[in-house]
């Protein structure tokens, strides 16, 4: 049997290496999302039930600040991608490398002129929200100057195909964040703890990461290199746009509750964790999905893909929604603490809010990966409306939920409609475009 499952691999490996190459990759990249998420999933469960209510909402808060300051990695790291591996394709590997060090100079010069100016600027003004206070934003500022290297790093990864050894760094990580957060908090460190779990496990990554790229990185920061600073600036803009819309929608709404009802922040936390469960189960469908569609043969293939993805995530969505909707009492009681019970009724149409989110996302990010960013500007709009409702209307925790549940209803819908009408020209455009690989 095993010879036979060998035989059979072998063949197809030779009939169809760019099929096989795609899939391999995908399935390492699968797994690994899988992993990440549960540890990442079992790091907020650890917490939420470790830390007050207060503090559990003021990381929550923190974090989705970070969230929001991260959508500057994303479209870098989508950009980078282009750059580096075309670089790579073209064998220049020493430039691919130099790039890597110029981008990593840059973001440590900014960071550190970021931080040192929130720092005075803090003097002045004091600055904090709700319950986070203005140490806490130095953290965030300072997590991010960590963590944009080790993207930068993952992301040549990803160029040079080393698929196995991006996803080695991404559990490690989580698994990294998660040990050194359980010790912290049995020792009483609490918010603090977690806080510092959360940097050390950035360094850690950071370290690995430069082991693991060792003999395609070279010490050769002052090599010059081709460039299009305009065109990397203006298709990274048009990214920023739709991942901006994104991020706020599951990101904001958390910190303008701790805005105008900040006693109420830490139950709101514990009721986005059940969100960031739906979203971690979803989310490693999109990541192996949608190379496919970005490398398909035809719109036709592109297109069923595409149609695959939505659907697939619906359903998986839809799954927890499910549980969510039956057993919310009980899942409350195991995941969280009978102090979290007044948020029981809002789980249903909380988990169907970020059951939409989903789907819309999965919507956003595949026509982007066609270079089709109208859905980004919707969900943008979205966000806005969002924040407008909010601003409104904001006396309970029911309130928001509502605001945030019509506002998905409302993306998604204008999101079907567009798909509908328009993903057919979109693909033809796209893959009439490109010089896709071929058998």
């Amino acid at each position: 049997m095993k010879r036979l499952v060998k035989f059979y691999l072998t063949y197809f490996k030779n009939a169809h290496p760019v099929y096989f190459s795609l899939i391999t990759s995908s399935s390492i990249i699968f797994a690994s999302s899988i992993l990440s998420n549960i540890l990442n999933f079992l790091f907020n469960l650890v917490t939420a039930r470790n830390l007050s209510i207060e503090h559990y909402g003021i990381l929550q808060t923190m974090l989705n600040i970070f969230n929001i300051m991260n959508i500057l990695t994303v479209l870098v790291t989508l950009q980078l991608t282009k750059q580096l591996a075309n670089y790579i394709s073209q064998r220049k590997r020493s430039s691919a490398s130099a790039f890597v060090n110029k981008i990593n100079l840059f973001v440590v010069i900014a960071g550190l002129i970021t931080f040192i100016f929130f720092l005075l600027l803090n003097k002045i003004l004091h600055i904090s929200i709700g319950s986070v206070t203005s140490e806490n934003l130095s953290f965030i500022i300072l997590l991010f100057i960590l963590s944009f290297p080790v993207t930068v790093h993952k992301t040549f990864m990803k160029a040079n195909l080393l698929f196995m050894a991006f996803a080695l760094n991404s559990v490690f990580q989580q698994t990294a964040k998660l040990i050194f957060s359980i010790p912290l908090l049995i020792l009483g460190f609490k918010l603090q703890g977690v806080i510092w779990s959360l940097i050390i496990s950035s360094i850690l990554a950071f370290v690995y990461s430069v082991w693991q790229l060792r003999g395609r990185m070279f010490l050769n920061l002052f090599e010059k290199i081709n460039f299009n600073v305009k065109t990397f600036t203006k298709e990274s803009a048009s990214t920023m746009i739709g991942f901006l819309g994104l991020t706020s929608l599951i990101s904001t709404d958390l910190i303008l509750v701790q805005h105008y009802i900040a006693q109420h922040a830490g139950l709101y936390a514990g009721l986005a964790l059940f969100g960031k469960g739906l979203i971690l189960t979803t989310s490693p469908l999109g990541t192996v999905l949608f190379p496919l569609i970005i490398n398909a043969k035809s719109n036709l293939v592109g297109k069923k893909l595409f149609k695959i993805a939505i659907f697939g995530v619906f359903a998986l969505g839809l799954s927890i929604f499910l549980i969510y909707m039956l057993i919310p009492k009980q899942i409350v009681g195991i995941a969280l603490s009978a102090s979290y019970q007044a948020i029981v009724p809002l789980v249903p149409y909380y988990s169907l809010s970020i059951l939409l989110y989903a789907v819309s996302y999965i919507i956003v990010t595949g026509f982007i990966a066609l270079n089709e960013f109208i859905p980004g500007y919707i969900a943008l709009i979205a966000a806005i409306l969002q924040i407008v409702g909010i601003f409104y209307l904001h006396k309970s925790l029911s309130d928001i939920v509502i605001v945030s549940l019509f506002t998905n209803i409302l993306l998604v819908v204008c999101l079907t409609v567009f798909t509908v009408l328009r993903l057919r020209t979109a693909t033809k455009k796209y893959y009439d475009s490109k010089l896709l690989p071929i058998e």
